[in-house]
């Protein structure tokens, strides 16, 4: 009724707010993109073994683990330029297991320090200890896991038709939208994994609408991305 339209448009309201302030934020205060500047170092890092991994002297120690487990067909040229474009999503993987979920949280901790009115400092964020390494990167296992998993299933068992795709992304996208609280939940409240996951799922449903265009808004540049460049 009535009602329900006045608290959608309260939620959109302070979505936009949200929005508009976390833009203003990231545009002023450079220091916060330290965690992802270090998680893309990181990244570019991982490219740059594969990269050398047939040249000497670094074929020593970064060829034999490429070879076991990609075997010797993708360490000469060409074949290894191929390999590299195809690696980059392992590449991605690892970064974002290693590191990336760690940063996700000291981003959060970020955030916290400038509505609180203390320094934005990635050092105090760091050695506050507020993000604990093992939640944080089980918590985005999970994730991974669980949309990973089912688009996997969605394609071992539907129907192959053209809706197919968006129905994929959907998923996903339905996924993400309930885990996305989980990690500032276990940063700020100091839960347990799986209260954090429940907790995340209770937000979800309680701010479906605002909730998905903070999920959709990221997605969508990606597909757009994925889209407009072809394999």
């Amino acid at each position: 009724g009535e009602n329900d339209h006045h608290r959608a448009e309260a939620a959109m309201k302070a979505l936009a707010l949200a929005i508009r302030q976390t833009a203003r934020l990231a545009g002023s205060q450079r220091r916060l993109w330290a965690p992802f500047v270090l998680v893309g170092l990181v990244e570019a890092l991982l490219l740059l073994a594969v990269w050398l991994a047939p040249h000497p002297p670094f074929a020593k120690v970064l060829a034999p683990p490429i070879r076991y487990f990609f075997s010797d067909r993708v360490l000469p040229y060409p074949a290894h330029l191929w390999f590299l474009y195809h690696v980059i999503k392992h590449t991605h993987l690892a970064s974002a297991t290693l590191l990336g979920a760690f940063m996700t949280g000291i981003a959060c901790v970020m955030v916290r320090q400038r509505y609180v009115g203390e320094r934005l400092s990635f050092r105090d964020a760091l050695v506050s200890r507020q993000v604990r390494y093992g939640a944080v990167v089980f918590l985005w296992l999970i994730t991974w896991g669980a949309a990973k998993g089912a688009i996997e299933a969605l394609v071992r068992w539907a129907p192959k038709v053209s809706w197919f795709g968006w129905a994929a992304l959907g998923l996903a996208v339905v996924i993400q939208m309930l885990c996305v609280y989980a990690i500032p939940l276990t940063v700020f409240k100091k839960l347990s994994w799986w209260r954090a996951l429940w907790q995340s799922v209770l937000e979800t449903l309680r701010y479906p609408l605002s909730t998905l265009v903070l999920v959709s808004i990221p997605t969508a540049l990606v597909t757009v991305f994925a889209v407009v460049l072809p394999p």
